[in-house]
């Protein structure tokens, strides 16, 4: 029934999500405000190289 209604945003992916959040300042922050838990998730969803860039801005912001 509301199918319909998201069908504009069919194209997008969790991975251009990443894509456009990785040079997030503030959701970087967010997320490794616990880096023994969110490291990991940057690890296991984003991979390798996404994983690297979002370290690099990490320790350019602290």
């Amino acid at each position: 029934m509301t199918k319909h209604l998201y069908s504009p945003f069919n194209h997008i992916t969790w991975r251009n999500c990443h894509l456009d959040s990785v040079d997030s300042d503030a959701y970087t922050l967010i997320i490794l405000s616990d880096p023994s838990q969110k490291d990991l998730y940057f690890k296991k969803y984003w991979g390798k190289s996404l994983h690297a860039k979002v370290l690099k801005n990490a320790e350019e912001l602290a």
